[in-house]
């Protein structure tokens, strides 16, 4: 006697419904973000948050953010070798220098960068995110200028190492007026990749219905 048999699912099989992939993303981010005792990672040198970007942002928006973390600290350290080549000169535009670091790793860490994180983490979005990137790169300008005197090292601090300092100088200066160009490129970037992602409509686009 022949009986045709059915065969029952596998409760173990993985899901090949597109749709359910990301409400799992959605669970899982979550279920991470439920844990309060996960330690402080945000900023790297001064833990006050956590942050991880895996686990917390949707994999559709994870170059964006990346893109803006790195390019946030890469002002930061660009800032502190700046800050490094001031001692070099006059006590004025050591103490220039400092305060420009101190500001500007504040500003792009928790002004910019971190509003953002948090922002495309909930899904729900800021209307002050793209101003604040149009402020960010506006702030940029006198670093990529660098007036001599003023603690910034740019491309005319660079022209004046020429004339006047040292080869060691005019290398670092030309380092750091070149850093501060791709700063500030970067940050260009960013503009126009969240102007069209942050919406009127209560909620953040999908990058992929662009």
């Amino acid at each position: 006697m022949n009986e045709e048999t059915m065969a029952l699912p596998n409760p173990f099989a993985v899901a090949n419904d597109p749709n359910d992939s990301p409400d799992l993303e959605l669970l899982t981010r979550e279920t991470d973000g439920n844990d309060e005792r996960r330690p402080f990672s945000f900023p790297v040198f001064y833990p006050l948050a956590y942050h991880n970007i895996s686990l917390e942002i949707p994999q559709k928006y994870s170059f964006i953010v990346r893109l803006s973390y790195y390019s946030a600290y890469s002002i930061v350290f660009s800032m502190f070798f700046s800050f490094l080549a001031s001692l070099m000169t006059t006590l004025r535009e050591v103490f220039l220098s400092f305060t420009w670091m101190i500001l500007y790793s504040f500003l792009f860490l928790y002004v910019q960068y971190y509003p953002l994180y948090t922002s495309i983490k909930s899904e729900i979005p800021s209307q002050k995110i793209v101003p604040v990137q149009y402020a960010m790169i506006f702030f940029l300008l006198p670093l990529v200028i660098g007036l001599p005197g003023t603690g910034m090292i740019g491309f005319v601090y660079l022209s004046n190492a020429y004339s006047l300092g040292s080869s060691f100088s005019i290398m670092l200066s030309f380092i750091i007026s070149i850093w501060n160009t791709i700063n500030i490129v970067s940050e260009i970037a960013i503009l126009f990749l969240i102007v069209p992602l942050f919406t009127l409509s209560g909620r953040i686009s999908n990058p992929a219905d662009l």
